[in-house]
């Protein structure tokens, strides 16, 4: 019996200095974090960090995976070929409308009507206007749209009056879109940043700036990060550290957004000194009411947040 005991003993001690070496010893090793991103403006977080040092701070080495279609973006977390990303909302939803998968989203992009970042912009001297500009200039036109953009801009376009029988539009990734409207392959486009001040600043006519905040709903939830479910259930340190170097990160873009321009600018080559960059917010700041209000008149139902935002308590080292 004594024998039993005295084994049972030093099991229990191997155990607990598991429990207590483990972590140290996790903590000691780099973790290579994969990151579903695009061109849009919502990189710049994580382009931040890594320019900052964050990432290498906290032994965490990111390796950035550049999607086209968001679609096939989500899928690679899906399939476990990446452990988090960058999406936009219409993106998460509907993978989590028809997929019935999700992320665990904990951090959120916000369009404002006063910060404007996204825009309809038109090729003024493609369509030779010469009376005063309006809407309606706009039938008879091909229209660039963003992947997951077309049944949104379709209602913003509805409303303002355009005749949707008579626009032709054409789907692509932004670089896709900003590329055809260049070489006037298309007519206008709903443009988001840093596309929408690389057009205007080439001169390009901005129709309406805003559309999605002012047109569509208020305090619009464009974009979203958040980590596959399969990451986040094993990975829960790792993930805790990404949010400690992602908090970090939105605080510098705050302070500082000529820097996180000029960094943005340095990975993408793009003339950014005009980029306005959308209200970026925190786990415990997320604007959840927005996002429901999203879900909601997309689909006509309610969403199950319980399989859609991390829980703060939950990401804490």
């Amino acid at each position: 019996m004594k024998i039993i005991l005295n084994i049972l003993i030093v099991i229990l001690l191997a155990l607990l200095l598991y429990v207590l070496i483990y972590p140290q010893y996790e903590d000691s090793k780099i973790q290579k974090v994969k990151i579903a991103c695009d061109s849009s403006i919502a990189s710049v977080v994580y382009l931040v960090a890594s320019d900052t040092g964050f990432f290498r701070k906290e032994k965490i080495e990111p390796v950035f995976i550049f999607y086209q279609n968001p679609n096939e973006g989500i899928e690679k977390l899906v399939r476990k070929e990446c452990d988090m990303g960058i999406f936009s909302w219409l993106t998460i939803f509907d993978y989590m409308k028809n997929k019935k998968e999700t992320l665990m989203v904990f951090t959120s992009f916000e369009f404002q009507s006063g910060i404007t970042v996204d825009a309809i912009i038109i090729n003024q001297e493609k369509l030779k206007l010469k009376d005063k500009i309006t809407y309606l200039v706009l039938n008879n036109k091909k229209f660039g749209v963003p992947f997951g953009y077309l049944a949104i801009t379709r209602e913003i376009l509805e409303r303002l009056g355009v005749n949707l029988k008579t626009v032709s539009f054409i789907e692509g990734s932004f670089g896709e879109v900003y590329d055809k409207f260049l070489k006037g392959e298309i007519d206008a486009g709903l443009f988001i940043e840093p596309y929408r001040s690389l057009l205007i600043n080439q001169g390009y006519y901005s129709l309406l700036e805003g559309p999605l905040p002012k047109i569509y709903v208020p305090a619009y939830p464009g974009y979203a990060i958040g980590f596959s479910k399969d990451f986040f259930n094993k990975k829960r340190r790792v993930c805790a550290k990404i949010k400690k170097i992602t908090d970090a990160a939105i605080a510098i873009v705050n302070k500082d957004a000529k820097y996180a321009r000029e960094v943005y600018q340095k990975y993408f080559q793009f003339a950014s000194e005009n980029v306005k960059l959308p209200d970026i917010q925190k786990t415990s700041a997320m604007n959840k009411g927005a996002i429901i209000s999203l879900f909601r008149k997309l689909y006509n139902e309610e969403v199950d947040t319980t399989l859609l935002f991390a829980k703060p308590y939950q990401l804490q080292l």
